[in-house]
């Protein structure tokens, strides 16, 4: 909006044909004054600009006009200077003075209405506009902004009156007529739109920009045939231009073409001269409708995501995109497969890293999260997430030294994130207490549930340690009794719970628990069953006890102890 700072204003024409040098400090000063001396100070000024030292060159501005109340110049530079700088209330006051002192001078003139405008007086900015074009010391550049005011207050018709005044003057010059059909389609008036459109045309034949833009009029227009005839004119210039592809997808689409659409979103996506981000912007649209049941073109979108590699096979973008469909779809294992393609072509996108750490997760393949997670650190040694994974895989693996290392490296990241920092507390009470290190384990989780009381695996798992080391029962209860209440269809839970309470001697509730246990499906868990087994031996039923170790025996994951239970028909803690 301003000139660079002290660069002085342009001559400018008056209407009296007399040319006035308005760099000088000297504006019809008052008699006496010494203007030699103002010339000086107002160099000293400007050298102070060029240090970007503007206190020191306000102050000598500021002598200047109190010297010479009346000096434009040193008015002109005071109001840059603040307007630079934000100081909109001084820039407005000195730029209007400079404006009222020579109202002959387009540049004084210019930054005054730039101001207004700026400070929201867009009405007194047109007033100003107006009046520069009145005395004919605007130039183009007036009109541009005067045309941009008017459009800022909503009075685009009036904007085009003024464009069309320049284009009298000037003539077809291409910025000025874009902007003439750029304006009358904002109101709607296509056909005048496509008319200039037109000219612009016959002077650019090859601008596809133009011709796509009059294809979109076309079909605003209510004329879909020559909408399509003037896409296809855009496609016979640039056949592999991705967005012209689906522009013309669309119009089928809307005509109700439905074959066509489709072969034509096909040529699109297997096009390998196509933009790619283009086709993945286009893909992102349905990511979130894949696992909806209602989403009926699921076999299509997925084709797209194949053609993209197809076209695309060295670019792990495209891996990356089809990826996300297979894992929304949930298809985990085909999802792994291709996002390793992806970081196997480039491995600075996080987020792929993290779908691979949930998969294998999910997946339940320690092995494979531990290598993509260490593999992440390596390259992301501040992201969390990457330690995160690697102790649970580690504590997957039994390697629990390794567990505690690498999440004791990750949790000063976590301070910003409470739930990933309970998690890793939570991680860290498992792999101490698989060491024997019972006060880090406890401590640990103590620390997870300050963190996060809601932890639901934290309080599950902390209440099964206390439980089978028979220490803190009270506390192993309530914290079971909550887990069990936040998730009350958990099996793991719920038997948790009841065998904290066989530990405290309570024996029917213990029982009636782990009955609920295997009523929600943890009749298929050895660890479950044969904790059954051990209760109704306590309540004095050793034969449905016999019964229920050898149902764990069949299922598996037991007890090291089962088979003397089983052999010697007797319970052993």
């Amino acid at each position: 909006m301003f000139l660079a700072a002290c660069n002085g204003p342009k001559e400018a024409q008056q209407q009296t044909g007399s040319v006035v040098n308005v760099g000088s400090s000297a504006s019809r000063p008052k008699k006496g004054i010494d203007t030699a001396e103002l010339e000086r100070q107002y160099i000293d000024a400007c050298k102070f600009v060029a240090l970007e030292d503007y206190n020191k060159a306000v102050d000598i501005f500021n002598n200047i006009v109190k010297i010479d109340p009346n000096n434009a110049p040193a008015m002109y530079q005071l109001g840059k200077i603040f307007a630079n700088h934000g100081q909109i209330g001084d820039a407005l006051a000195y730029s209007e003075k400079a404006a009222s002192i020579d109202p002959g001078n387009r540049d004084y003139q210019q930054q005054y209405a730039g101001i207004l405008q700026y400070s929201g007086q867009g009405r007194k900015a047109v007033d100003v506009y107006l009046g520069m074009i009145k005395n004919e010391i605007g130039d183009e550049d007036t009109y541009y902004q005067l045309a941009a005011t008017y459009e800022k207050l909503g009075d685009r018709q009036q904007a085009v009156s003024t464009l069309l005044d320049l284009h009298k003057i000037i003539g077809d010059d291409e910025q000025v007529m874009f902007e003439i059909q750029r304006l009358y389609a904002a109101v709607e008036q296509y056909n005048n739109a496509i008319s200039w459109l037109q000219k612009l045309i016959k002077q650019n034949p090859d601008n596809t920009l133009y011709l796509r833009y009059l294809s979109d009029y076309y079909d605003r227009n209510g004329q879909p045939e020559l909408a399509e005839k003037t896409f296809n004119d855009l496609l016979a210039i640039d056949p592999s231009n991705t967005d012209f592809q689906f522009r013309k997808a669309s119009m089928q689409q809307k005509a109700g073409e439905y074959a066509d659409y489709v072969n034509t979103m096909n040529n699109a996506f297997a096009n390998p001269d196509g933009n790619i981000d283009t086709k993945i912007f286009y893909l992102v649209l349905f990511i979130d409708s894949i696992g909806r049941p209602e989403f009926k073109t699921k076999d299509l979108v997925f084709n797209w995501s194949k053609l993209l590699v197809e076209a695309h096979p060295d670019d792990a973008k495209s891996y990356a995109m089809r990826g996300d469909f297979l894992y929304y779809d949930e298809q985990l294992q085909s999802a792994a497969n291709v996002y390793n393609k992806s970081i196997a072509l480039r491995n600075d996108v996080y987020d792929v890293w993290l779908k691979l750490f949930y998969i294998y997760s999910d997946l339940h393949k320690s092995d494979s999260l531990a290598l993509v997670s260490n593999m992440a650190i390596e390259l992301y040694p501040n992201q969390p997430l990457s330690y995160y994974f690697a102790g649970i895989a580690a504590n997957q693996q039994d390697k629990f030294e390794d567990a505690v290392k690498v999440l004791r490296r990750g949790l000063p990241l976590t301070i910003s994130n409470i739930d990933l920092r309970s998690g890793m507390f939570s991680a860290l009470g498992d792999a101490y207490n698989e060491l024997k290190k019972y006060p880090e384990s406890d401590d640990s989780f103590e620390n997870a549930l300050n963190l996060n009381p809601n932890d639901v695996y934290a309080l599950n798992n902390y209440a099964y340690y206390l439980s089978l080391r028979k220490e803190k029962l009270e506390r192993a209860a309530e914290l079971a009794k909550k887990a069990t209440t936040l998730q009350p269809e958990n099996p793991s839970f719920l038997d948790t719970y009841g065998w904290v309470l066989y530990q405290q001697g309570d024996y029917k509730n213990a029982a009636a628990w782990i009955e609920k246990a295997m009523q929600k499906g943890g009749d298929k868990s050895g660890t479950v069953i044969e904790h059954y087994g051990d209760i109704q031996y306590r309540l004095g039923n050793e034969a449905k006890a016999m019964e229920y170790w050898k149902k764990a025996k069949a299922a598996g994951d037991a007890s090291d102890m089962l088979d003397k239970k089983i052999n010697d028909n007797k319970l052993y803690e």
